[in-house]
């Protein structure tokens, strides 16, 4: 491992910024899903299969994004990539069809997996040259972004502003913190060692195990990104300028989990934690769909 910038370690706040940035940048799209849907006449059926490509996009660049990280370092890809996410968000309003909205979210899941992984490696790096815990934070810039994201949107759309000049200025704030930031980056190159035997060889039944509670918690917060909008336009019968009231209630308790989970995990153990953040996961779907009203719904 070699690293030939360590003194940009010391300014831990650009790396914050990127994952505010990353953020703000889903969350807007995010709040913008039922009026893009109704503004294309999308069906829920065309709409999952939309929102299907995303995570496509995402698995397509897993590798990529490793190897690039690995042969340029993880601030050249922040600094070439990171401004096609806002990009593609913009490209998202000028959709005109099903079809090219369809294109343009893989290659939005694309930008944003090769962003994801780029700035989560530079958040490992700055924590192992300042020797300061530092992720748990960088994950709660992330959600409290969400939280913004979702009180602009829920701004922009009862000020009726057109959903292209909403990205527009999320793409000029992504592009200040991008500027920001860019000088700002350590340069740690990450030297991948030969897998020497094949990896199933090697997995752990426990792995497995933590591995499918984490496929059903992303499977979960999947669901309330892409399918809570639409949930209180069709289910809850919320008026347009309060149909983003679900995701936002969704993203603020999530944003607090992540600033007080480290508190709780030391307080009260792993394990008990998981136990205790699945019944409350599966006790607020049930609540949900049992009780589809403004009290119990948020």
């Amino acid at each position: 491992m070699k690293d030939r910038d360590s003194l940009n370690a010391k300014k831990p706040a650009a790396c914050f910024l990127l994952f505010f940035a990353h953020g703000l940048v889903f969350s807007s799209w995010a709040s913008r899903i039922p009026i893009i849907k109704n503004a294309l006449s999308i069906s829920e059926a065309e709409l999952g299969n939309l929102l299907l490509l995303m995570p496509i996009g995402q698995l397509s660049t897993m590798v990529l994004a490793g190897k690039l990280i690995s042969i340029y370092g993880s601030s050249w890809v922040i600094k070439r990539c990171f401004l096609l996410y806002p990009l593609f968000l913009l490209l998202i309003s000028l959709s005109p069809s099903y079809w090219t909205l369809a294109a343009v979210l893989f290659f939005f899941g694309i930008s944003g997996n090769l962003c994801n992984i780029a700035i989560n490696t530079q958040a490992i790096e700055i924590e192992s040259i300042t020797k300061r815990t530092l992720l748990s934070s960088y994950h709660g810039a992330w959600c409290f972004a969400g939280l913004v994201g979702a009180l602009v949107g829920l701004l922009m759309i009862n000020l009726k502003v057109a959903t292209f000049y909403h990205f527009a200025c999320i793409c000029i704030v992504a592009a200040i913190i991008w500027l920001y930031s860019a000088g700002n980056l350590t340069n740690i190159i990450h030297k991948a060692e030969p897998q020497t035997r094949s990896i199933f060889k090697s997995v752990n039944p426990t792995l497995l195990g933590l591995g499918g509670v984490g496929f059903l918690s992303m499977a979960i917060e999947g669901a309330m990104f892409d399918w809570s909008g639409v949930y209180f336009q069709t289910i809850v019968m919320a008026p347009e300028n309060l149909v983003i009231l679900g995701y936002t209630s969704f993203i603020l308790m999530m944003t607090l989990g992540r600033f007080v989970g480290n508190r709780v995990i030391e307080k009260y153990g792993k394990r008990v934690v998981l136990q205790g953040c699945g019944l409350l996961m599966s006790g607020g779907l049930f609540l949900s769909v049992f009780f589809p009203n403004y009290g119990s719904a948020p």
